[in-house]
């Protein structure tokens, strides 16, 4: 899947009265100055969506639990603090991996991509996540590329700001934590076409998934 691909995808399910994530990207001088910070040139993958499709300003997409912040290309930095860097003792936490490229979060749950496994043989960065606060960062995949994460996020988002202000989107009773009728009939489906091996990440927390 291509970027033009996947936010033409958006594009089809995005209410067109609302505003859609700014998926503009910081341009060439953030790319340039990301790529010096780092000391490498970055995979073509990384640096388009750096340069053109990293939201504008950071955005915030929701899901059950924390919602997902997609950092502004402004905010990637080598130094990431909480995760490399401890700014109250003024230490370097060496748990983390100068390869690890900090671009979002979920509730301080990091968001990378892993800059010496990146692009993997078809070009594509895979996206990457952890749980902090369990020792040792263990990173997993949940998406295969960049342009999958972003129309997955947007499919989420999609379906919080289209069905959540219904009393009955979430029902949690003895059946179970269930997504309602109309929600589960749009984002199950879509997740199972478009999310791949990755459909239980992304539609976690629902029993009727």
């Amino acid at each position: 899947m291509t970027f033009n691909e996947a936010i033409a995808l958006i594009d089809s399910f995005w209410p067109k009265a609302s505003t859609p994530p700014l998926f503009k990207g910081g341009g060439m001088k953030e790319v340039e100055r990301i790529a010096n910070e780092w000391q490498r040139e970055l995979p073509a993958q990384l640096h388009e969506y750096l340069a053109s499709y990293a939201p504008t300003p950071s955005s915030l997409f929701s899901r059950v639990g924390n919602p997902i912040e997609l950092y502004d290309a402004r905010q990637v930095r080598k130094l990431a603090l909480g995760y490399n860097f401890n700014p109250v003792t003024q230490q370097v936490i060496t748990s983390w991996n100068d390869d690890w490229m900090l671009i979002g979060d979920e509730g301080a749950d990091p968001i990378i991509i892993d800059l010496s496994a990146a692009p993997n043989v078809s070009g594509n960065c895979k996206v990457l996540q952890a749980m902090h606060g369990a020792g040792d960062w263990d990173f997993a995949p949940i998406a295969d590329s960049l342009p999958q994460f972003l129309l997955l996020l947007s499919a989420q988002e999609h379906t919080w700001a289209t069905y959540a202000s219904d009393d009955a989107f979430i029902i949690d009773d003895e059946k179970g934590f269930n997504l309602s009728a109309a929600p589960a009939a749009w984002l199950f489906p879509f997740m199972r076409k478009y999310s791949g091996e990755y459909y239980s990440e992304w539609t976690r927390g629902f029993d009727n998934a």
